[in-house]
């Protein structure tokens, strides 16, 4: 109980100190080309001055390599809002969308400039938003990598390897790309841990991207595994997916090398 107090003041004091030192939104921002360059590590105050109001904001990151980073936007009351997140092709990444603050995390991005942009259903000249970008350090081995919701953004994940993440959004997929370099015929064991509240499945892909494997647990909160999984030298995707969205509690990805295949064990997959 004193842990959850505690980091609830301490998201509040974060969130007076981005407030503290928030610059104002500067109209028109209403497309992508008019949008206003704002710092990481400072709010910008901004208002829904008309029913569907969009307003963008561009960032940029420096390198050498990609930075971890989340993106807060405040509660306006009777709001019903979205988020955006775009790379500098105007190239959606992600969308958050609700009443309640939202947030994207977990991302980790390559230098280069990104646009962000809020919208609202209906204006509020009364209640400001206040939007924060903040750099959380660099990207680090073990660490989800979003977005990585297809194989040609998957997270790399090596043998013996264990990868904490979140599932950001209900349906939320997750791809982890594992390369296999022993040769010969070799089992694995993949588990993914228990998240509160949600129905995991566990999918294994072949570099063709063609299903070799499929386990769900039924049970909301229960962990999912795969056990003596015969691979071959080459690349396989581990693909996770969320029945519901928990920003709270991380899962657990692990992948374990459990040795060569004893000849004359079954080999699965073999359907």
């Amino acid at each position: 109980m004193k842990k959850a107090v505690l980091a609830v003041a301490m998201a509040a004091l974060c969130a007076a100190a981005v407030s503290a030192q928030a610059v104002k939104e500067a109209e028109p921002n209403d497309k992508r080309e008019q949008a206003q360059a704002i710092r990481v590590g400072i709010g910008v105050e901004g208002l829904y001055q008309v029913d569907r109001d969009l307003d963008f904001f561009k960032f940029t990151l420096d390198g050498p390599g990609r930075t971890m980073v989340q993106i807060d936007l405040s509660a306006v009351p009777g709001a019903n809002r979205s988020l955006y997140l775009y790379n500098d092709q105007g190239r959606q990444i992600w969308e958050e969308l609700g009443e309640d603050a939202l947030s994207i995390f977990g991302f980790a991005l390559a230098p280069g400039t990104y646009y962000v942009a809020t919208s609202a259903w209906k204006a509020n000249v009364r209640d400001k938003y206040v939007l924060a970008v903040a750099g959380l350090g660099p990207w680090k081995e073990g660490m989800e990598a979003e977005p990585n919701k297809d194989a040609a953004t998957a997270t790399e994940i090596r043998l013996g390897q264990s990868v904490e993440g979140y599932f950001n959004a209900g349906g939320d997929s997750d791809f982890y790309k594992l390369t296999v370099d022993k040769p010969g015929k070799n089992l694995l064991q993949v588990d993914l841990s228990g998240v509160p509240s949600v129905r995991s499945t566990l999918r294994i892909l072949g570099a063709d991207q063609k299903e070799l494997w499929q386990t769900n647990n039924p049970t909301h909160g229960e962990p999912v595994s795969v056990s003596s999984f015969t691979v071959l030298e080459g690349v396989y995707y581990l693909v996770i997916q969320g029945s519901h969205k928990n920003k709270a509690v991380r899962y657990v990805l692990n992948v374990r090398d459990l040795g060569p295949w004893p000849e004359g064990q079954e080999a699965e997959p073999n359907h």
